[in-house]
């Protein structure tokens, strides 16, 4: 079966990419795992986007550096979750961005520590 479309090229500026969510407008976000800071990071892309394209707004979380984006999902209101783990570190956590975060910001929450049960989390859901 061939694909439905492909994004691929160097105006994606993908890197390793490893976990896909889709926000209720059609926009497709992307975690980058490949790499370091600032390649570790979220892309976020037009709805329809295809080919070599470019990230939409210039729309994108940089995720802290302890971190190996994996998992990723967007809420109905446009909150993005990801689940990343520092592999060697056993530091796993969760971070939570507000809708339209765009650049090097802070999350809004961190799901993190031992009493969580967190063990290498790699995929979310709603």
């Amino acid at each position: 079966m061939a694909p439905v479309d492909t994004i691929v090229g160097a105006s994606t500026q993908l890197n390793g990419p490893a976990g896909l969510a889709f926000d209720a407008g059609g926009r497709l976000f992307v975690s980058n795992a490949n790499g370091t800071s600032p390649n570790q990071r979220i892309t976020v892309y037009s709805a329809g986007a295809s080919g070599n394209a470019t990230r939409s707004r210039s729309s994108w979380v940089q995720i802290p550096a302890w971190t190996s984006p994996v998992g990723i999902v967007v809420d109905p209101s446009g909150n993005c979750s990801v689940a990343s783990a520092a592999f060697g570190s056993h530091q796993y956590k969760v971070a939570v961005y507000a809708a339209g975060a765009n650049g090097n910001v802070a999350p809004t929450a961190i799901i993190a520590g031992p009493t969580t049960g967190l063990s290498a989390p790699v995929f979310l859901s709603f």
